[in-house]
């Protein structure tokens, strides 16, 4: 098997509310990369409140290369 690698997508920035509270720390957030590599069904483990959609966002607007198990995309 092969791990996916980002191919394209936006880079999660600070939100204003993240960057005025001074929030940092490590988020948890579950994905489905597809066949595709679309990132589809985020949902927040650990999060940062001020920071849980923006990271979500983020991550479903990104594409990845889909894991391969013998030579097809699974």
């Amino acid at each position: 098997m092969t791990k996916p690698v980002k191919v394209d997508g936006p880079p999660v920035q600070l939100t204003p509310e993240a960057i005025a509270t001074r929030v940092h720390g490590l988020m948890l957030v579950k994905c489905v990369i597809t066949r595709e590599g679309q990132m589809r069904d985020c949902r927040v483990i650990k999060g940062l409140e001020p920071m849980n959609e923006t990271v979500v966002k983020a991550l479903e607007a990104s594409r990845y290369t889909p894991v391969m198990f013998q030579g097809k995309p699974v």
